[in-house]
């Protein structure tokens, strides 16, 4: 009887070890799957797409809410104004512009040097040949295209390939250039239009094609611009506002014409035009966002921090800065 009690009580002792075991392990999965929950939850979605002005003003698209999708490292410099920016396999790079330093006083100095964001941290790399401010750029396959800007001998008309080793000069512009405006409309052609050109920085309707190593003079524009943006939409090259003007142009790419688009609700100078999902938006330099909507210009927001264009605006998926 004693013998049937001891094992009848090591019974109940194993089954409960073995019921604990296995509570114990359900527990395990339970946890497990709520810190991968949490994790899935707290990363943000890769499809996300984000307007990039300056390290430090990042917006959601397309809704332009201000967000800080990572924590990313000052920039080397502590603002950094008319600087070109562009994306090259996957990493964004941000080259010249005038750097201003607060101590009391501002002092602006041009700069030429190109940082990379990797891992979240700025990394110092090939730096354009000579302190620039004011240029244009264009990306393509082939790199990433500079051209034109104010140096410290004054108005340049040289251009510059980056493609991952070091610069590349490329073939003079027929003018000295700056606050220009650029854009690549595939097929290996670039456009430019106005700016401020030759010595004394007169505001100029001119536009030139690069196609074949080779720049050529197109139709020029009615209204003479710089500080103006542009940008390739429908098949059309928009360009839009600049120093006292809201007026719009639009060239048809194939034919090279131009015709007067709608104007924009106010004079623009040194805003940005972003194309994002086949919409086209101009991003005034006091904030306002204006969508192209049937030929009509509409509020959509009005984003907060930007005063100018302190680079041309980029447009960046989460992981190419996270």
């Amino acid at each position: 009887m004693i013998q049937w009690h001891n094992s009848r009580a090591r019974y109940k002792m194993e089954t409960g070890k073995k019921k604990f075991a296995v509570v114990g392990v359900i527990i395990g999965v339970v946890v497990i799957l709520i810190i991968t929950l949490i994790c899935f939850l707290a990363k943000p979605s890769e499809s996300k797409d984000f307007l990039f002005l300056t390290p430090t003003l990042t917006y959601e698209m397309p809704s332009f809410r201000l967000s800080t999708p990572c924590t990313m490292a000052q920039h080397p410099h502590h603002l950094v104004r008319y600087a070109v920016a562009g994306l090259y396999s996957g990493s964004l790079l941000i080259c010249g512009g005038g750097g201003e330093y607060a101590s009391g006083t501002i002092t602006i100095t041009r700069l030429s040097s190109c940082h990379t964001l990797s891992n979240q941290t700025w990394v110092q790399t090939d730096s354009l040949p000579a302190p620039t401010a004011g240029a244009a750029v264009s990306q393509s396959s082939g790199g990433i295209l500079v051209t034109g800007g104010l140096t410290n001998k004054g108005l340049t008309n040289h251009t510059q390939t980056y493609s991952g080793a070091g610069w590349t000069r490329g073939p003079d512009l027929p003018v000295k250039v700056t606050y220009h405006c650029q854009v690549d409309i595939g097929g290996e052609e670039v456009i430019i239009s106005g700016g401020g050109i030759d010595d004394d920085g007169s505001d100029s309707a001119r536009v030139f094609s690069l196609q074949g190593g080779r720049w050529t003079e197109l139709p020029p524009m009615n209204t003479s611009r710089d500080g103006h943006a542009c940008a390739v939409a429908q098949n059309q090259l928009w360009v839009m506002g600049g120093y006292g003007t809201a007026t719009v142009e639009i060239m048809d790419i194939t034919t090279k014409v131009w015709r007067n688009g709608p104007d924009l609700p106010r004079e623009m100078y040194g805003g940005q035009a972003v194309v994002y999902r086949g919409e086209l938006y101009a991003v005034h330099n006091e904030g306002q966002v204006w969508r192209l909507t049937k030929d009509v210009w509409e509020t959509v927001a009005t984003i907060t921090g930007y005063k100018g264009r302190p680079i041309q605006a980029v447009v960046v998926n989460i992981a190419d800065l996270c």
